[in-house]
């Protein structure tokens, strides 16, 4: 029954699940129910039987009149398992076979209890891997809106896993790229220095500064910083010493979203364009010359910014909006 922890963890249902189990034990009907941490309960059927209400505990639906109802009809097998053989039981299962065919024997009530574990341990599986998925797409989306590139890599610099914002600063080889998946400074002396700083994090081995390192790109500066960490030798795969490399752009600006920062900051839609252009780098002349008003009216803007969040320089304002909530919610984009 090992396809049942296959199904699991590809993303079947449980009506699905409980149908494996029903073709192999030539059951009529097999009900599952399923206890939670908080002792709520879920009561499923395979798909022929179709959906299931009910609200209670295993021990409940045991005594309940439908159980005994399809017990009086049907042959049973009943069974509970849990995910940890010394922990508490949280699955119970029952198989119902018309009362023609064969009884069931010893060995097929064997399985079943084994079944029953196997179900609450793959469901547990299953929920930890959407949970997962879920955690690296909410983390991935953050690290791009702040334009913060991350990679998974191996103690030669090859790479395991990267986020898209990651991707783009690779593609543009612009101080950093993948060469045969392996991560390579352009420059050839910042390379030298990159994999040794990899190597070194990698193993663990003490290094003279804070693993943080700045590669020259095109323009001949250097503009892209990359920062890497050791990854905790507990989440590796095998026993692989593996790095977390972070990479930021000093040329990427943020593009805050303008109604995020007006509801923020209690700000006119104008006031909240000023407060996009400023933050996005730009002097209070040029954000006028942006946003195509006179110099006198963003400053008449800027005085009501400051005035609506207790403020008085310009300093300030950019580094309320840099390390609010505006920085995380906005899209990316490559300032020109």
């Amino acid at each position: 029954m090992n396809n049942l922890t296959r199904s699991a963890t590809t993303g079947a249902s449980v009506p699905e699940l409980l149908d494996i189990v029903k073709d192999h034990f030539d059951a009529r009907l097999v009900l599952l129910a399923i206890s939670d941490a908080k002792n709520n309960v879920a009561l499923h059927a395979d798909s022929a039987f179709g959906p299931v209400s009910y609200d209670g505990d295993p021990a409940t639906f045991a005594r309940s009149a439908a159980i005994r109802d399809l017990m009086d009809r049907y042959q049973c097998v009943e069974a509970a398992g849990s995910q940890d053989a010394t922990g508490p039981e949280d699955c119970k299962l029952w198989i119902f076979r018309d009362r023609d065919l064969a009884r069931f024997g010893n060995e097929e009530t064997t399985l079943a209890g084994v079944i029953a574990s196997q179900m609450s341990s793959a469901l547990s599986l299953a929920n930890r891997l959407r949970e997962t998925a879920m955690d690296n797409t909410l983390f991935s989306g953050a690290m791009d809106r702040m334009n913060i590139g991350f990679v998974l890599a191996d103690a030669a610099g090859h790479l395991l896993r990267m986020t898209d914002h990651a991707r783009d600063i690779l593609n543009a080889r612009d101080g950093l790229h993948l060469h045969f998946r392996k991560l390579r400074a352009t420059n050839a002396a910042d390379d030298r220095t990159l994999q040794a700083l990899i190597r070194a994090t990698a193993e663990g081995e003490q290094i003279e500064h804070d693993g943080s390192l700045a590669l020259t790109g095109q323009s001949g500066l250097k503009t892209l910083g990359v920062m890497v960490r050791s990854v905790d030798p507990a989440l590796c795969p095998q026993g692989q010493r593996l790095v977390a490399i972070y990479l930021r752009d000093r040329e990427s600006a943020l593009e805050l979203d303008s109604d995020s920062v007006r509801r923020l900051f209690d700000l006119t839609p104008a006031e909240a364009a000023v407060t996009r252009q400023l933050a996005a780098g730009l002097s209070l002349e040029e954000t006028a010359i942006e946003l195509e008003i006179s110099r006198n009216t963003a400053r008449a803007h800027l005085r009501s910014i400051f005035s609506k969040n207790g403020i008085s320089r310009q300093t300030e304002l950019v580094r309320m909006v840099l390390n609010s909530a505006a920085a995380i919610g906005g899209d990316t984009r490559h300032a020109a």
